[in-house]
């Protein structure tokens, strides 16, 4: 009677003792409801919780967690690496074990095959399709038990740490009315992710998977020396040419001559040049498009002082005038060089006055080998 309507072992001992009391009374009522059948049944679960922590991993990849996830109406799979903590994460437009398949093979291609792969009981996972393609690549499969999220509790942990940081990137982003795609969200706080410390590891993931931590905007506060290349000894000493040298630069165009030239302006790097050719034209070109010319001096451009700002492929000189299209450009004229040692530079004459084109006025001629007259 004072259990009829099953209101536990504490609620029936203090309706008890409001209307009787015998020697042995909360031993007998302990029995009696600990033996009934309806409680039992119908109690909720207060038993303490074993957990059991799995081994950890010996090292990187060894043991990856993987799971799905849907947020903002967007579904992602995310891997995460039971050791280092790294997280691997995609948005895929359907989880079926086709797509799953693919991303395992992305996946692997990059940093090879785990030793273990822990799952839930999800469609995906538990395909047979899925199954046999790691079973093939000698990949032990981990199912957790149905309903027991804990034992993936990796992954399921990941799926927290995705979805807060997505939603304040876009709290973030709607606030400061800014428009960006679900897919840059998720590179954003992958970035994130991988830069920052774990707090179980002290390390961020990018120096236990990656052996190196990544650069980020906060490297920057703490300037390091760049990184100082060794020579080669074993290196072939190369030709190193001075500003205004005379050179002879290989025509890129096919024609007679393979060769063309040119005197050096500017030293763009150690290998690297800007050189003047005949006809006003400047090139940058590499050295091993160079070599040392033996031609007379005034076979090549112009020694020049100055030297163009502008450092492209190929650049013209111009003037503070502007161009009118269609209308026919005016040369500069320069004077002929003196045939003495202190004879003065080539001096430009105004646009502006009609004058002949811009070329030497000496009388060429073709070199004695190319002609067979002498031997007529």
């Amino acid at each position: 009677l004072l259990h009829k309507d099953h209101i536990g072992t504490v609620r029936t001992k203090m309706l008890a003792r409001s209307y009787v009391w015998w020697k042995g009374l909360d031993d007998d009522i302990e029995k009696k409801v600990s033996a009934c059948s309806v409680c039992q049944l119908t109690q909720n679960d207060n038993s303490p919780k074993v957990y059991i922590p799995l081994d950890r991993s010996p090292g990187p990849w060894y043991r990856i967690h993987v799971d799905l996830l849907e947020t903002f109406k967007s579904k992602f799979f995310i891997l995460v690496d039971e050791y280092s903590k790294w997280l691997e994460c995609w948005v895929v437009s359907s989880a079926t074990a086709e797509t799953i398949i693919g991303l395992f093979r992305e996946c692997f291609s990059r940093y090879g095959l785990p030793h273990i792969v822990a799952m839930d009981n999800g469609p995906p996972f538990s395909s047979q399709e899925v199954k046999n393609y790691l079973t093939q690549h000698n990949v032990r499969l981990f199912f957790s038990p149905p309903y027991n999220p804990t034992s993936n509790g990796e992954a399921e942990r990941h799926v927290q740490e995705i979805k807060k940081l997505l939603l304040r990137s876009v709290v973030g982003t709607t606030l400061k009315n800014k428009n960006m795609s679900m897919t840059a969200r998720l590179h954003q706080c992958l970035f994130a992710h991988r830069s920052t410390p774990s707090t179980v590891t002290k390390k961020s993931p990018a120096e236990l998977f990656l052996q190196f931590p990544v650069r980020c905007p906060l490297s920057m506060l703490s300037p390091t020396d760049d990184f100082k290349l060794t020579s080669n000894e074993n290196c072939v000493p190369y030709v190193q040419f001075k500003i205004n040298d005379c050179v002879l630069v290989k025509n890129t165009k096919k024609g007679l001559f393979k060769w063309s030239p040119a005197r050096v302006m500017e030293k763009l790097g150690k290998v690297v040049y800007l050189v003047s050719l005949v006809g006003g034209m400047v090139r940058k070109v590499h050295l091993n498009q160079m070599k040392p010319s033996k031609l007379p001096e005034n076979e090549h451009p112009p020694a020049r002082k100055d030297s163009p700002d502008d450092s492209s492929d190929l650049w013209c000189p111009t003037t503070s005038s502007p161009v009118i299209p269609g209308s026919p450009r005016t040369p500069v004229r320069r004077t002929p060089r003196s045939s003495g040692i202190g004879g003065s530079r080539p001096v430009a004459t105004s646009l502006d006055q009609q004058t002949p084109p811009r070329r030497s006025d000496r009388e060429r001629r073709a070199p004695a080998r190319f002609s067979h007259s002498q031997y007529d």
